[in-house]
């Protein structure tokens, strides 16, 4: 089947011929695990990297994904053949997200350390992409968890999560490799770290739960807007959607709230109404008192248009 299959690529087949092909291949690796597979293994064997047929085959696997007994051997087969990664990373990305946060047969135990040496295999690829970026965007958010890296991140996050879950109190911060590769994204200059960035700053209460001083040095200066608006601006827009305070880290944060409160009218865009919210929150239930410690007063203190729609 795999020499009929590859010559419609080979013969010059026509668009729709082809992706047929594929489909053909997506619907047989859904209906038999085992089948899919094989089929796998014999590309690998005899160095086949076309790109629809590995697509098509990652893609099966994610409907409704491989089962628990499964993922050891398809994190193997992908993190042994970066020839794969190459060319299916975003296929790998919506199969990483989904296998951790699918309550059927989800990733888990050892398996999950094995996702994310995946995973930053992935970013890799995506990081090295040369994409145009986006020059402005209403809901960066929405932008991001729509692309590759951000959907790469959004898996990141949870299985980190599932991470210090499983070690419980023997957890003692991110482990060097993971924070070496979250280090790379905060600071990259790629359209995929801009997008990742997104979904990192959504998440800045649960990596502070994860490690706070590594929280502390690298995300919260993501939302300064004298050092960079456009990250600023992304950043914010990521938080205020998916994001909480919490008293450990507010301290921290109040800075960037109050240099905030200039751009509400304007780069905050439809968030500021959430904005608002934050800020009353933590007016009301945060020890720091808003008078006495003047934070209030000084974010008062400057030029900006409130307005509520």
């Amino acid at each position: 089947m795999l020499d009929e299959l590859l010559s419609f690529w080979q013969a010059g087949k026509i668009d729709a011929e082809r992706d047929s092909a594929a489909e053909a291949v997506r619907g047989a690796v859904q209906e038999d695990s085992a089948w899919g597979f094989a089929f796998a293994r014999e590309m690998r064997r005899r160095e086949i990297w076309n790109a629809e047929l590995w697509k098509s085959v990652i893609r099966g696997w994610n409907q409704p994904g491989p089962g628990s007994g499964q993922w050891p051997a398809v994190l193997r087969l992908l993190a042994d053949c970066p020839a794969i990664v190459s060319v299916a990373a975003r296929e790998i990305a919506l199969l990483l997200e989904r296998g951790i946060s699918g309550d059927l047969q989800p990733i888990e135990g050892p398996h999950v350390g094995d996702a994310l040496k995946l995973g930053m295999q992935v970013w890799s690829v995506l990081a090295s992409q040369q994409e145009q970026p986006l020059k402005e965007a209403e809901e960066w958010l929405t932008v991001a968890v729509n692309r590759s890296a951000g959907i790469l991140m959004e898996f990141e996050l949870r299985a980190l999560w599932q991470l210090k879950k499983e070690a419980g109190s023997s957890w003692r911060g991110l482990p060097s490799n993971l924070k070496e590769h979250l280090t790379s994204v905060v600071n990259g200059r790629s359209w995929a770290a801009e997008l990742a960035r997104v979904v990192l700053a959504s998440g800045v209460y649960t990596f502070f739960q994860l490690d706070a001083d590594w929280t502390l040095e690298n995300v919260l200066a993501l939302f300064d807007w004298k050092v960079d608006p456009r990250r600023a601006q992304q950043a914010w827009h990521g938080y205020l959607v998916w994001g909480r305070w919490s008293e450990d880290i507010i301290g921290r944060f109040l800075l960037y709230y109050v240099q905030t409160f200039p751009e509400i009218g304007t780069r905050l865009g439809r968030f500021r109404r959430q904005f608002c919210e934050h800020l009353a929150a933590i007016t009301l239930f945060s020890t720091i008192h808003p008078l006495d410690s003047g934070w209030l007063a000084s974010a008062l203190g400057k030029s900006f248009p409130l307005v509520l729609h």
